[in-house]
């Protein structure tokens, strides 16, 4: 008995010191714990659950606590005693219990019963086992690894949290939109998440695989590019010295949290460049060189071009409004003071002139207007658009026409093709056409329309060429943007909003069709125009 008691204490000391949920270290340790007084049967009762058998050696099973359970946890037993004859178990004829110190202010029991009955024959054989009962000597014992078995149940919950806690962080690392990056004193990743591979191009497993750097290798690796350069910003950082981009500069980490922000441009090894927004944290418990960095990356770069659009928007816009305003102002006041000294041809021409330019303000601000409410998803929902059957010819007629400047330049190709557009439309974005050909290419070089008759027999292509400055290659997409300007809007020496071919191509997809365009520099532009043929066309020339 003795030797087998030795036994089960040394597997209820193994039970304890397993880490595992409260399912998992419940029943192995009570099972050790029963064995070692050799008891019928045991029961746990924690805060909210008691584990029991539903017979003798069975295995613990967990049950709601009922009242008569909180009755025995709340009996205040800090030393082993029996167990009140009312509150016994079903099938329990004794036991014993402990109170225990649960996580908290809870409390809960530990109980051990017989629940074998010796009957008057049974007593009288002398190899008979008598009925059980908790020893005096054994009492202490009991108690002792009661309070073992409550610290196991303490470090069992708290493990069960840190378990809970650590799955609600990672959850956060790995969904949130910001990067997070952890560097250990030595410069080494220990940790990149998901958004830090989406904001820097670096995958994790390259990142962690980084060697560690001092100080001396990182000056010597300082003219790195691509995802060398961006680690080694990360590094520096980590090691409280001046980043190697010259915007990344930061003093040397005082005291155990320290906390600082930069702004960091990085250009990735795919050759896009990002806008950074750094919060780093460093956390060390004895000087700089134990600190931990802790980075929370913000990419920037979208909300600064929104920023350098709302500025070039202002420029633009402002630009644009004086244009029309100052002339108007300054005929205003000639009229209201040499109205009497003027003759009426002169007085005719001023108010022509404002009447001009009033016109030209009421585009701009028609301009403005439209621009807001188109969707990029839905144009045609989004824009007023009355297709109809027309004339191609004379719809370039009326555009032309517009244009009486143009006359020694343009050359205008004849058709009779048949269109379905909304001519206002049609016109509004065909003089855009026209009005950038101008305003881009030299006074007397030469504007072409043509016309091409596309091999699907649905749509048809009107083209304009200019021989201008021409557009360069990485911009080509941009100027169907808002408020897009080729030039620097500071400097801009041709008019515009920015707005024309913005507005142009999602007039032309609101009818069917679509705007493109084609350039060299220094060669000159062609925009094409494609507009959709009703069921029934006309012959084309």
């Amino acid at each position: 008995e003795s030797s087998d008691r030795n036994r089960w204490i040394v597997d209820f000391t193994a039970a304890v010191a397993e880490p595992g949920t409260q399912d998992d270290v419940v029943p192995a340790v009570a099972n050790a714990l029963r064995r070692v007084f050799n008891a019928d049967d045991i029961r746990v009762i924690l805060d909210d659950t008691t584990y029991g058998a539903l017979g003798p050696g069975a295995e613990l099973t967990a049950t709601a606590r009922t009242p008569a359970d909180a009755e025995l946890a709340g009996l205040g037993a800090t030393e082993p005693q029996p167990i009140p004859t009312a509150l016994l178990p079903a099938r329990w004829h004794s036991g014993a219990l402990v109170n225990i110190t649960l996580a908290g202010s809870d409390t809960g029991a530990v109980l051990l019963g017989g629940t074998e009955t010796i009957n008057s024959v049974q007593s009288a054989l002398p190899w008979a086992r008598s009925a059980w009962r908790l020893q005096d000597v054994d009492a202490p014992v009991f108690q002792a690894l009661s309070t073992a078995f409550a610290s196991a149940l303490r470090a069992s919950e708290s493990l069960q949290a840190l378990i809970e806690e650590s799955a609600k962080l990672s959850t956060v690392v790995d969904y949130a939109s910001d990067g997070i990056a952890v560097l250990d004193p030595a410069g080494s990743v220990q940790m990149w998440s998901p958004a830090m591979v989406t904001i820097t191009g670096i995958a994790t497993t390259e990142a962690l695989l980084t060697p560690p750097r001092n100080e001396s290798a990182l000056a010597a690796t300082s003219d790195t590019s691509g995802n060398s350069q961006i680690l080694t910003h990360f590094q520096s950082l980590a090691l409280a010295a001046a980043a190697a981009s010259e915007s990344a500069s930061i003093s040397a980490v005082a005291g155990p949290r320290t906390h600082h922000e930069l702004d960091l441009p990085i250009q990735r090894a795919d050759g896009s460049e990002r806008d950074l927004n750094l919060a780093v944290a460093w956390i060390a418990e004895d000087g700089v060189e134990d600190a931990v960095a802790i980075f929370t990356v913000r990419d920037m770069t979208r909300e600064r071009r929104v920023e350098r659009a709302k500025s070039d928007f202002i420029a633009t816009v402002s630009h644009e409004l004086k244009t029309p305003i100052t002339p108007i102002k300054g005929y205003a006041q000639l009229l209201a003071t040499r109205w009497d000294k003027m003759d009426t041809n002169k007085r005719l021409r001023v108010l022509d002139t404002i009447e001009q330019r009033a016109d030209h303000l009421g585009r701009l601000v028609e301009d403005l207007l439209l621009s807001s409410k188109v969707s990029t998803d839905d144009p045609a929902s989004s824009l007023q658009i009355h297709p109809q059957e027309v004339a191609l010819g004379p719809l370039l007629a009326d555009t032309v026409a517009a244009f009486p400047e143009l006359a020694d330049r343009l050359q205008v190709a004849q058709t009779d093709a048949i269109v379905q557009v909304d001519p206002l439309r049609a016109v509004q974005c065909l003089s855009n056409l026209l009005s950038n050909a101008q305003k881009y290419s030299e006074s007397g070089t030469p504007i072409t329309v043509t016309i091409q008759n596309n091999s699907n027999e649905e749509t048809i292509t009107v083209a304009v060429s200019d021989q201008g400055l021409g557009i360069p290659a990485d911009e080509l997409d941009k100027v169907f943007e808002r408020f897009y300007r080729v030039e620097d809007p500071m400097t801009m020496s041709t008019g515009g909003s920015g707005l024309g071919l913005f507005i142009s191509r999602y007039l032309a997809q609101a009818m069917g069709g679509d705007i493109t365009a084609q350039s060299q520099l220094g060669v000159g532009s062609t925009f094409r125009m494609t507009l959709t043929r009703p069921n029934v066309t006309g012959s084309d020339s």
